[in-house]
């Protein structure tokens, strides 16, 4: 038991915050980057109009494939 157990959850509960603060900010930078590497491949790859079509039964199979419901395992392989 702490000596001063208002002062321990007070201390506890502003770590805990700061904690948070800390994750989302290194959050929110992990996310810009991932946005920015994806605008570069966005502009070094430009969709295509003569590229075919993906068939509908094409998709179903990438999205059951990709499921987040599956194990990495079952999931398509990398």
């Amino acid at each position: 038991m702490p000596r001063n157990p208002a002062a321990w959850i007070i201390t506890t509960a502003r770590n805990r915050a700061i904690d948070r603060l800390r994750s989302e900010r290194s959050r929110s930078a992990s996310e810009i980057a991932r946005l920015r590497t994806l605008e570069e491949t966005a502009i070094d790859h430009p969709l295509d109009e003569h590229d075919p079509p993906i068939s509908d039964e094409r998709l179903g199979l990438i999205f059951a494939c990709c499921h987040p419901a599956l194990s990495l395992e079952a999931q398509a392989p990398s």
